[in-house]
């Protein structure tokens, strides 16, 4: 590995571990930020295609939203299809 790509490993890891930049709470979200409003909407990162998560979905623990690549919270199912998001198998 070369030297830029351990010290960018580095910088993400502590970005990470400190919940900075894109992985502050703003950007990189676990728990919603409102409970009334908990399904996850994800973009599949080999694809184009937009799913939702619904709690107790067999993905939804793992599943993490990502604001700044356009992941977003729903608070309804009719809310995440409106928005182009379809249901998670």
């Amino acid at each position: 590995m070369t030297l830029e790509l351990t010290n960018l490993q580095a910088a993400s890891d502590f970005a990470r571990e400190h919940r900075l930049g894109i992985f502050s709470p703003a950007c990189y979200q676990i728990t919603p930020p409102d409970p009334q409003c908990p399904i996850k909407g994800n973009l599949d990162d080999n694809s184009d295609k937009k799913m939702y998560f619904l709690p107790g979905c067999s993905y939804y623990d793992k599943t993490v939203i990502m604001r700044f690549r356009g992941e977003q919270w729903f608070c309804s199912e009719t809310e995440a299809q409106k928005a182009g998001f379809e249901k998670a198998r």
